[in-house]
């Protein structure tokens, strides 16, 4: 973790050199896997035997034994018959062929095999510019890298090119990580040993490298390290570097950072002068990157063969290209083709020429080109007009269609699928534009192949007429308490009663009184128009009753009038809402319990739909409870209004009128039937200070109910 805080913070280097560049190298801490510090792991032969360190003999055979020998201080150990035995300094290979050999001499008939166990552990300094710098324990398999890994790695302030291990023994190694990490080079083999210091001093100069190379960064330099030396250490340049001027921003005097512009040649002097350009202590190098876009090539569009862009070449015009793209297609519009020329960013001259005189030789017509130009070659789809017909009525896909060379009225409906079952092929007709504008109308009989050999023109209009007879088949519906409910085709002068003996007939249950019969033909207009009917009665009911509310009115009477008011406007609303459940659009308020009525003609589109027997009564209106009340045969309205609480006290007792299940509308108490709907209208207590024209409002909202009834019954 303090390893990765170190990578990701900017250091002061990297703050200095700017640019935003990140210091090279410091990165490869965070990601090495810690180093093993544990004993008891796998050794290589060439692991050097030392102090402390255990060694597992096993034995078997005539003798059966396990022995653990641990190398004492002196660097020796003891084998049992075989005595004295130094291992200190050898390698394992060699100490498990010493050791096998020695206990083979002393015994006979016996296998002997030699492991390590436990490694010996020493104390190894890390010291200087180090994450967490103190003393570690390790083993002899730790290699000077990863020690600095148990240590959190190298700080950015630390040099990673002159890392100096200090023996105890008085030697010293200096280690230098680009060796590793830039050119992929072994480091020099050190062993480390106990007392060992790694030290790392802070860091050399630096300089950083931008743009055009491989791995931009900040890197540590050594004396007399050149620019060429830096692009080599970012891994070289990029294929779009230009190489023609290099910039250095430099520290002049300690004073102020300075640009200088290193320039070239050509890439031998490069290379040459750059190996002889020093770079020095907080230098900033930048690379730029050659001319954007793309240069010395043209581009041809449209009706040719290989469209495309291709390379300028010396002296070329028109001509050459249109060539190089292998020629012109079939359908080439010969009569102009175009030159979109470059002026600068967004803006092109247009020029043109003969595309048909340039194929003829017409040497004025073969411009030269220049770089970046585009030349257009257009089809004849692309500029003329296409002529097209159109077929409409009893063909499979009607519709209108391109006009092909000699195409004729058989070809046009082919296109269109040809002629429908229904279609009365006898009598089609022909609109057709003539040249001095004059529009004809010709009958055609489709069956004559003389008429069908007939030339399409431009913009002719076929209408194939359906036979009378397939606007006479019609589709009705017919779901609920019947037989057979479903979709049936009928034929003009099919009744109900036709319909409802091909449906088998009435099921037992069946509600007759109440059979909902829409008719399509009248239900769009009708929804409409019932929409903004009802929107525009609830405004009425709403102004109406604040209406009778008098200017001059005191706060108590106002009150009491708005009571009535709420009451009012909540009766109303409630009875107006299920009337507009009654009375569906496109209704028909027939009585058929009545088969007199059953000789009604079905139109196409009808939606018949026999419901179950009812046994219930609704009650709405100005009532304590409305709701459903069970039917009761023979009782009348009285009876059911006082199932519900008997009337609100505004209810307007003398304007109770019953709704039937067919639709149709009785005014008065009289006996109610299965499936009745009783509304009972509510009344508006006026108080005394309301004036005539207040009055006479006051009515009038009982004629917003009679007005919406006419509304929907009409």
């Amino acid at each position: 973790k303090a390893a990765l805080a170190e990578t990701k913070a900017r250091s002061v280097i990297e703050k200095s050199i700017g640019g935003g560049l990140s210091q090279f190298g410091y990165d490869i801490f965070p990601s090495m896997p810690i180093a093993l510090t544990f004993q008891n792991v796998p050794v290589s032969p060439d692991y050097v035997v030392g102090p402390s360190d255990n060694l597992v003999i096993y034995i078997w055979g005539n003798i059966n034994q396990q022995l653990s020998l641990t190398v004492d201080r002196d660097g020796k150990i003891v084998l049992p018959e075989a005595g004295v035995l130094y291992v200190w300094g050898k390698k394992f290979s060699e100490v498990k062929r010493l050791i096998i050999e020695s206990l083979k001499s002393h015994y006979s008939g016996i296998s002997v095999e030699v492991s390590l166990g436990a490694l010996r552990t020493f104390p190894v300094y890390l010291m200087g510019e180090v994450v967490n710098p103190g003393i570690y324990k390790i083993t002899p398999l730790i290699n000077p890298l990863q020690a600095l890994t148990l240590a959190g790695g190298v700080r950015k302030t630390g040099s990673l090119r002159k890392i100096k291990i200090i023996k105890s023994t008085g030697g010293k190694v200096t280690l230098d990580l680009y060796k590793l990490l830039v050119e992929g080079k072994e480091l020099p083999d050190v062993v480390l040993e106990g007392g060992d210091i790694i030290f790392v001093p802070p860091i050399g100069n630096v300089a950083g490298i931008a743009g055009a190379v491989k791995r931009p960064a900040i890197y540590e330099l050594k004396d007399g390290e050149s620019l060429y030396d830096l692009i080599e250490l970012a891994g070289g340049l990029l294929p779009t570097a230009f190489i023609y001027r290099v910039q250095v921003d430099r520290v002049v005097k300690g004073e102020r950072r300075s640009v200088m512009d290193v320039e070239f040649r050509d890439l031998e002097e490069f290379r040459s002068k750059g190996s002889k350009f020093i770079v020095e202590n907080g230098d900033l190098v930048s690379i730029s990157t050659i001319l954007p876009g793309r240069w010395n090539f043209v581009t041809i569009r449209g009706n040719v063969y290989k469209p495309g862009d291709y390379e300028l070449k010396e002296g070329w015009r028109v001509l050459d290209l249109i060539n190089a793209a292998l020629g012109v297609k079939k359908g080439t519009f010969l009569e102009n083709a175009e030159i979109y020329r470059y002026l600068g960013k967004g803006r092109r001259e247009l020029l043109t020429f003969n595309l048909r005189k340039l194929l003829e030789g017409d040497s004025t017509q073969n411009i030269e080109l220049e770089q970046w130009d585009i030349v257009r070659i257009y089809s004849e789809d692309e500029v003329l007009p296409k002529d097209s017909a159109t077929v409409i009525g009893a063909v499979r896909r009607p519709g209108t269609y391109q006009i092909l060379k000699d195409m004729t009225i058989k070809d046009l409906l082919f296109k269109a699928g040809n002629l429908l079952p229904e279609a009365e092929s006898a009598k089609a007709e022909l609109f057709r534009r003539e040249e001095d504008d004059r529009v004809t109308i010709e009958m055609l009989d489709l069956r004559i192949p003389a008429v069908l050999s007939r030339p399409v023109k431009r913009n002719d209009m076929l209408y194939v007429r359906f036979r009378p007879s397939y606007y006479e088949e019609r589709y009705v519906y017919i779901g609920g308490e019947v037989k057979y409910p479903g979709v049936y085709p009928v034929l003009r002068g099919v009744t109900f009663a036709d319909l409802i003996r091909r449906a088998g007939g009435f099921k037992e249950g069946s509600f007759v009184d109440g059979i909902v019969f829409i008719r399509k033909s009248i239900k769009d207009v009708e929804a409409a128009n019932n929409a903004r009917f009802l929107n525009t009665l609830r405004s009425q009911i709403l102004k109406h009753s604040l209406a009778n509310i008098p200017a001059n009115a005191s706060s108590g009477e106002t009150q009491g009038v708005t009571q009535d008011l709420s009451s009012n406007i909540k009766y109303q609303t409630e009875i107006l809402s299920t009337l507009t459940k009654i009375f569906e659009p496109g209704r028909l308020f027939i009585d058929l319990s009545d088969t007199s009525n059953w000789d009604i003609e079905l139109q196409n589109g009808d939606s018949i739909y026999v419901p179950p027997i009812p046994n219930t009564v609704q009650i709405i209106g100005a009532v304590f409870n409305p709701g459903a009340v069970e039917y009761v045969e023979g009782k009348k309205v009285d009876f059911y209004i006082s199932k519900v609480g008997g009337y609100a006290p505004d209810a307007d007792k003398n304007s109770v009128y019953i709704i039937r299940p067919s639709g149709m509308v009785f005014k008065g108490k009289g006996t109610v039937k299965q499936g009745d709907t009783i509304v009972v209208p509510p009344k508006l207590k006026t108080p005394t200070i309301v004036i005539v024209r207040d009055i006479t409002q006051v009515l009038s909202q009982a004629a917003i109910i009679f007005i919406s009834l006419y509304q929907i019954l009409r």
